[in-house]
């Protein structure tokens, strides 16, 4: 028996070696997707799913077809912007990439080639971070944190890619754009210049979510700061390669070095931007993510310098 159960092991090893990495984490993601929908219907007695299988925050949840606060015509207005700005990005427009869809893959049309596009994306290092991002954070927050992708009209128009809830007192904390550094991770004049913007009054999620006790509150959200985790190159292949697929197991420890990683960088923007002038929600919203990155650092089992 002993010898069975060891060659499985072996056999699991090796599978976790030979599978695409990207294939592995679409489907950790969608997982984890399961996970998040079954737990927000039995915390909150909803009853569609708040996110996709890509974790990403349904607009159509937020229906007043479905108990929500926006017209089925807003959201479809929305998705409209959205397409529009999706053919924009896949130069959908030009003639060239059209013959080039055409003669290669098949496709014709600006929609067509613009879908396409976007679902070749999710397969770039950009989105590999964002959702291996979201699976960290998921694996270790949790119990504590209600953790999503933002939707789809917040990631383009507000520049937001994840953000994180507090269950128990229904803050949300604060807003992730993850970003991706080819070289060394050293653009730092840039990557300050967006910290600092916090300053002017953050950023506005319109497809928001407030736990509020029994319910699930949905609302649009003013004065969120945001900010930004950056993995190199090697940093994220490495993590690529070593992550867990199992979404109910405990963390690994490549995952904590990440996460660990991704709370210094918090630490250290936080500590750039705290003393900087700013509306008063937004330095309202700052000490509120202060208090809960102290409760992420407790949760991580991450101990300050001077402990």
């Amino acid at each position: 028996m002993y010898e069975n159960s060891q060659k499985k092991t072996i056999f699991d090893k090796n599978h976790e070696q030979r599978e695409n990495p990207v294939d592995a984490l679409f489907l950790l993601t969608k997982n984890i997707s399961k996970e998040i929908n079954k737990d927000v219907k039995e915390r909150y007695k909803t009853n569609t799913d708040l996110v996709d299988d890509r974790g990403i925050l349904q607009m159509d949840f937020f229906s007043r077809a479905q108990g929500g606060i926006y017209t089925p015509e807003e959201i479809k207005n929305d998705k409209e912007h959205i397409l529009m700005k999706e053919i924009e990005w896949s130069g959908a427009h030009d003639p060239h990439v059209q013959k080039f869809y055409k003669e290669e893959r098949g496709i014709e049309g600006k929609e067509a080639i613009a879908k396409v596009r976007m679902k070749d994306k999710e397969r770039e290092k950009s989105s590999q971070m964002e959702m291996l991002t979201n699976a960290i954070f998921y694996k270790i927050l949790k119990d504590r944190f209600l953790v999503v992708r933002s939707s789809t009209h917040d990631d383009y128009f507000s520049g937001v890619d994840n953000y994180l809830v507090d269950k128990e007192t229904g803050d949300i904390v604060c807003a992730f754009d993850e970003v991706h550094d080819h070289a060394h991770g050293d653009r730092k004049e840039k990557k300050w210049e967006r910290v600092e913007s916090i300053g002017k009054g953050g950023k506005k999620i319109k497809y928001g979510i407030v736990p509020q006790g029994d319910k699930l509150i949905q609302k649009e959200i003013r004065n969120i700061p945001v900010f930004f985790l950056s993995l190199t190159t090697e940093e994220l292949n490495r993590g690529m390669r070593g992550f867990s697929r199992d979404v109910h197991g405990v963390p690994n420890q490549l995952e904590k070095e990440t996460f660990n990683k991704y709370i210094s960088l918090l630490e250290e923007e936080y500590s750039r931007i705290k003393d900087m002038e700013m509306p008063r929600p937004t330095k309202e919203n700052l000490e509120k993510f202060k208090r809960a990155l102290q409760t992420m650092k407790e949760i991580g089992n991450i101990k300050t310098p001077s402990s």
